[in-house]
């Protein structure tokens, strides 16, 4: 079972987010999504496996198990339907991710996508740093810290028979 409890300390804003698959070299942005909500929808993919694409519903879909790290992004703008919707598109285009959601957009959002001021603010916001991301650690990540911990511990014990033995001596 994988340990996803830092989603409970998840920001309650809209945001537009990343999944990420993979480590170090490998990594790769599994999905990109948008949240009105964000923990309430990370939750969704994660824990609950409520959402479409975590639900093996579609051709392509997100197994939760592979997820190894959460990116968001937070914008004043994006507590607006459209623009976050719109925001997203760009995301997609930015981030180049393998799956991403492709819902009809509604006008506004589309009048948006026109607007090449937005358009480059969305360009800069998503090339950036993300406001924030969470790692998940893996079974392979727990692994290097036992043996990590195990070459210290080592490491403590012949310091320990080396003082012993240098009292003995005295």
């Amino acid at each position: 079972m994988r340990d996803f409890s830092p989603l409970n300390d998840l920001p309650m804003v809209p945001a537009v987010y990343a999944l990420c698959s993979g480590t170090k070299r490998s990594k790769q942005i599994a999905y990109i999504g948008i949240a009105s909500v964000l923990r309430r929808r990370v939750r969704q993919h994660l824990l609950q496996r409520s959402s479409g694409v975590s639900t093996g519903t579609s051709a392509v879909s997100l197994m939760p198990e592979h997820v190894t790290e959460l990116w968001w992004w937070e914008h004043k703008a994006f507590s607006v339907d459209a623009v976050l919707k719109a925001a997203e598109q760009i995301a997609a285009e930015v981030l180049n991710p393998t799956l991403y959601s492709r819902g009809k957009l509604e006008k506004a959002s589309e009048k948006m996508l026109r607007n090449k001021r937005f358009i480059k603010g969305m360009e800069f916001l998503f090339s950036g740093e993300p406001t924030a991301t969470i790692q998940f650690p893996t079974l392979s990540d727990a692994m290097d810290r036992i043996r990590s911990l195990e070459s210290k511990v080592a490491d403590l014990q012949r310091q320990i028979q080396e003082l012993k033995c240098m009292k003995e001596e005295q």
